[in-house]
């Protein structure tokens, strides 16, 4: 029973973590979008160069609050780490053929 009890708190506590992760995502994605929202909102368009930068500066905020989550996550953060090996094992092999001639 004493482990039934410890197993519903930990799953509690995990879908109370899962509901701060996204309510933090949310707000980051909601602020990281908030200058395309303003961009097409038809008040001072702008094009060129000053677009450009701004959809850049959008998509690093972004990015950034995705690194933090994931990285926040255990889980996330072996999944991540899994990718980025196969990812290395891959280059490695081609450099390797291609050395070989």
């Amino acid at each position: 029973m004493k482990i039934l009890k410890k197993a519903i708190q930990w799953v509690k506590e995990k879908a109370r973590s899962a509901k701060v992760q996204t309510a933090v995502l949310a707000a980051s994605t909601a602020t990281a979008l908030a200058p395309v929202a303003m961009a097409s909102s038809g008040g001072g368009e702008s094009s060129g160069m000053p677009a450009v930068l701004g959809a850049f500066d959008t998509v690093t905020s972004l990015m950034n609050s995705v690194w933090t989550l994931m990285t926040s996550n255990p889980l996330l953060t072996l999944f991540l780490a899994a990718g980025l090996l196969t990812i290395g094992v891959r280059a490695f092999r081609q450099i390797k053929r291609a050395a070989k001639g």
